[in-house]
């Protein structure tokens, strides 16, 4: 029963907070806390501090940004908090200490964890909050950007931004491409539609790397036609070039032959002089983006 001595030694008055603990309570949970390590860097706050500011949150449902300044920073309290709950330390203490969680409003895990959910969804709530921005535009402005959009499928935001300024709206261009039409396909195709529509037109070539029972380098030419797959030409040499390998695409492709496309890597071994004779027998450059090599459609050393 409460007698004055007792109203005493659980008295709140003589502490900053309400939550804060008590000395007695605190001898109660000290010994089943982390102890400091014995390496490493010191602790810049108390145990005890820090059980405070866990406690003030808990029981005042604040978020843990706006923890009062005078206790150890919230990212501290937070840190020791999580992983106390992962490693279920509030579990062994309430079955350790009912009656002493209860008089410190420590409750049942399941509910802390509640209270964590619905402080993060109320800290993210205030985070994304609205904000003042751009005024919104009139509907028939938007109506009119849609229908252009609608109009001409292959006018960008830039374009459709250009004729609007014209018309004498003052928007910009974001807010053009904010209400233009969203349209499911890709605006060109992509690189397996190429692939399907020109295969029959289009060859590859790569140059790798084989190495010799002697230790030296040998340099492999292969040129492959797409749709078949079919071994078009092939050849080795000692010392690549570029005017070696324009040679070889003279001799791979007679002039009636040649395909419409060259898919080909970003070797700088294809100078000048391979560009110049690809111009020269109709055959349109397709170098692939640098790191695909998968594209070539041909081996790799």
């Amino acid at each position: 029963m409460w007698t004055p001595t007792t109203r005493q030694k659980h008295s709140r008055t003589v502490t900053r907070y309400q939550t804060d603990l008590t000395d007695t309570e605190w001898r109660v949970i000290a010994p089943h806390l982390p102890k400091p390590c014995a390496a490493g860097r010191p602790r810049e706050w108390p145990m005890r501090e820090i059980v405070n500011g866990i406690f003030y949150v808990m029981r005042s449902g604040c978020p843990w940004r706006l923890v009062p300044s005078d206790l150890p920073p919230w990212g501290t309290i937070y840190r020791w908090f999580a992983a106390w709950r992962d490693d279920g330390r509030f579990d062994q203490l309430y079955r350790w200490f009912p009656s002493i969680l209860k008089a410190i409003t420590i409750i049942q895990p399941e509910t802390i964890a509640r209270w964590h959910r619905a402080g993060f969804r109320r800290y993210w709530r205030w985070k994304s909050r609205s904000r003042a921005g751009r005024p919104p535009i009139d509907a028939d402005l938007r109506a009119l950007i849609r229908r252009m959009s609608v109009d001409n499928p292959l006018w960008g935001a830039p374009r459709i931004h250009g004729e609007v300024l014209k018309l004498g709206f003052d928007v910009a261009q974001s807010t053009v491409a904010k209400y233009m039409v969203k349209r499911g396909g890709p605006p060109s195709q992509g690189w397996l539609t190429f692939l399907h529509n020109h295969a029959p037109n289009i060859a590859a070539m790569d140059l790798f790397v084989v190495p010799t029972i002697g230790f030296d380098l040998l340099y492999v030419l292969i040129i492959v036609g797409l749709e078949r797959r079919d071994l078009v030409w092939i050849n080795v040499t000692a010392n690549p070039a570029a005017e070696w390998i324009a040679r070889q695409i003279t001799e791979a492709f007679p002039w009636n032959e040649a395909p419409r496309y060259l898919i080909r890597d970003q070797d700088r071994v294809y100078g000048a002089a391979v560009m110049r004779r690809l111009r020269a027998m109709g055959i349109r450059d397709k170098p692939i983006a640098p790191g695909s090599h998968g594209k070539t459609a041909t081996p790799r050393g």
